[in-house]
């Protein structure tokens, strides 16, 4: 009788045989080439190039895990996803605790944005000090970010004092 395995050890497995490091990277760079390039009909109308661009995805796939850069890539910025998309839930149900009745009235696109910009901003950070792109993304915030908050109060500033006033003034008639 064959020994029991659990889910761990098979994830175990496929991660000995390359699955993780290998196979997913092709996939998701191959889907995501092939579906530009079907998208964007670059050599004509899909129906008639759908082969071209499957050759042309695959070979961008293989290229692409020649060397081991992919793979420490994926490594380090799908598990930043999964926690980016961690703090997300939480923020949504923060969110859900002060907003009473019906959210789709309250106009939250901005804390989307925000909760986004500033997950990808980590993300890249992490990146940087993890592959030593540049000294680190990191330094470069700590050197700069109260340069980059300046300039991005002024530009509120200016858009405040520039932007139409949304009360119609009407004129005494």
């Amino acid at each position: 009788m064959a020994p029991m395995m659990n889910l761990e050890g098979i994830l175990e497995q496929w991660y000995n045989f390359g699955f993780f490091s290998y196979v997913l990277p092709f996939l998701i760079i191959f889907a995501v080439t092939f579906g530009i390039l079907q998208k964007s009909q670059i050599f004509g109308l899909e129906d008639k190039v759908k082969g071209i661009n499957a050759i042309l995805a695959l070979a961008i796939g293989l290229v692409s895990l020649q060397f081991g850069f992919v793979k420490t890539f994926f490594e380090s910025i799908f598990p930043l996803f999964g926690i980016g998309i961690s703090i997300l839930l939480v923020v949504l149900i923060f969110v859900g605790l002060f907003f009473s009745g019906e959210i789709k009235d309250a106009n939250l696109s901005w804390l989307g944005w925000t909760i986004g910009g500033v997950v990808v901003i980590w993300a890249f950070i992490r990146w940087g000090n993890d592959f030593g792109v540049g000294g680190g993304v990191g330094y470069w915030i700590q050197d700069y970010f109260w340069t980059v908050v300046f300039i991005v109060g002024l530009g509120l500033l200016i858009k405040a004092v520039i932007s139409p006033n949304k009360k119609g003034t009407k004129g005494n008639s």
